[in-house]
């Protein structure tokens, strides 16, 4: 899926290869995102939602609390932030 407006929300289930180009991303409830390209744009990980293999070119990862990111790439021109609570793992 393509997001460059407006915003997907991952409510339980899984998407997989999402690009993220201007809008939001939002995993929650045991929701899980899976490989996503935020070239810009925020992908934001509330309670219960797990963000695994996010590679950050651009834009922005925020862990909000009861949220885990598993395995993120940050490069240069990218921002990840890791609220009170949550959680990241295995960032590069």
């Amino acid at each position: 899926a393509n997001i460059e407006s407006g915003e997907q929300i991952v409510d339980g289930g899984s998407t997989d290869k999402t690009h993220i180009k201007g809008g939001t991303q939002t995993v929650q409830n045991y929701g899980k995102a899976i490989n996503t390209d935020i070239v810009s744009g925020l992908q934001q990980i509330m309670a219960n939602g797990t963000a695994e293999g996010s590679i950050i070119n651009g834009g922005s990862q925020v862990v909000n609390e009861g949220g885990l990111a598993e395995n993120s790439v940050l490069n240069d021109g990218g921002t990840l932030e890791v609220r009170e609570k949550g959680s990241a793992t295995g960032i590069q």
